[in-house]
């Protein structure tokens, strides 16, 4: 069967299902009560590709990619995307695996600003039966407690790293929350990669997330799930999508600068 092209305004939907690896793991079983499968199944990540930029790159032929993500899920109850792992995975159509490698890509490290919390915690028990405690007239030894207070810091954040053999062929981003806000990774956001290649090549999109769910705000139970788009077809000669008037010029990719290269016509 032939893999499915990316083309311009259409997204693709990745459905999310339960992370094998992660099966008879105590920690994330949950309450049938609380998280229905029909919730799980709810749960969604859409990417979208665009292509608005072409040309050369130290000689060799370059293409900008950038990756629109939507996170979503149930209607009606508490929910978020804790963490998330994104893998993109570059394969020539045709031809040999070196003809296509990845030059730049964006954001390598990027995060919100911190936050900050004070922790107080008590050390020693209040009652004792043996140890170093001191005894009182009933009988019952009290230890005694001393406080220890202490500030935590945390931020939203997201970090790219390339990798591959015999060349550079994929990125993989971790995107974690703010662990004292719990408020879940971004909704919506994007990633771009700077491409070389010597034709059509597939691009696979992975994920893997932890989802936590709740009928009651005190508490998330977490679900981890993955999902994939599948090997989708990239014409490297052709636009998909709108040109990005936040890429186009800037941010620059480690340095790269993308005004050098030859925007699609209108």
């Amino acid at each position: 069967m032939e893999d499915a092209t990316f083309t311009a305004d259409t997204a693709v939907r990745i459905s999310l299902q339960d992370d094998d690896e992660y099966l008879g793991d105590d920690e994330f079983q949950y309450d049938a009560a609380v998280i229905s499968s029909e919730e799980i199944g709810q749960s969604f990540v859409t990417c979208a590709l665009s292509l608005s930029r072409f040309g050369h790159y130290a000689t060799a032929s370059a293409a900008l990619l950038v990756l629109r993500f939507e996170l979503g899920g149930p209607a009606g109850n508490r929910h978020r995307f804790k963490s998330a792992s994104i893998l993109a995975r570059l394969r020539p159509l045709n031809g040999d695996a070196t003809s296509i490698s990845v030059l730049k890509y964006w954001p390598e490290k990027w995060s919100e600003s911190p936050s900050s919390k004070l922790i107080q915690r008590k050390i020693g028990a209040g009652l004792s039966t043996g140890g170093l405690a001191l005894t009182t007239g009933l009988g019952v030894r009290s230890s005694a407690q001393r406080s220890v207070s202490f500030t935590r810091h945390a931020q939203k954040r997201i970090k790219g790293i390339a990798s591959g053999r015999p060349v550079l062929n994929q990125v993989l981003w971790t995107l974690e929350e703010n662990e004292l806000e719990q408020d879940g990774i971004w909704e919506h956001f994007q990633l771009a990669l700077l491409v070389r290649h010597e034709g059509k090549f597939t691009i696979d999109v992975g994920i893997k997330t932890k989802v936590g769910f709740s009928a009651d705000p005190r508490k998330y139970l977490l679900r981890p799930l993955k999902g994939s788009s599948g090997a989708r077809v990239v014409d490297p000669t052709l636009p998909i999508g709108e040109a990005d008037a936040t890429l186009d010029g800037g941010p620059e990719l480690r340095g790269i600068d993308l005004s050098a290269f030859t925007t699609f016509p209108p």
